[in-house]
């Protein structure tokens, strides 16, 4: 599920995994937070997808002009998406 995702530039998710190498010994899924918010200036994740869809709901009522506000957090991974069943299915299936 972490192999198929591209190169990362995102900040939170540098400074959220710096010093952390997920490997098969020390992989915690409980800690992953793989929802992110792309709204820019604003790159708070999540762990699960509720806690992303209500930030938005809350935070970002007007997504107006943004593309593509739904981001993978996971490390070495780019990907966006225009809504969140989008990240949900990259999420299960990559």
């Amino acid at each position: 599920m972490l192999n198929n995702c591209a190169s990362l530039q995102d900040p939170s998710v540098l400074v959220q995994f710096q010093n952390t190498q997920l490997t098969q010994n020390n992989y915690d899924p409980d800690s992953l937070q793989p929802y992110g918010c792309d709204v820019p200036g604003c790159y708070t994740s999540f762990s699960a997808s509720s806690g992303l869809f209500y930030h938005m709901k809350n935070n970002h009522p007007s997504l107006e002009g943004i593309e593509k506000p739904f981001r993978c957090a996971i490390p070495n991974c780019q990907k966006k998406y225009k809504n969140i069943n989008g990240l949900q299915y990259h999420l299960r299936e990559a």
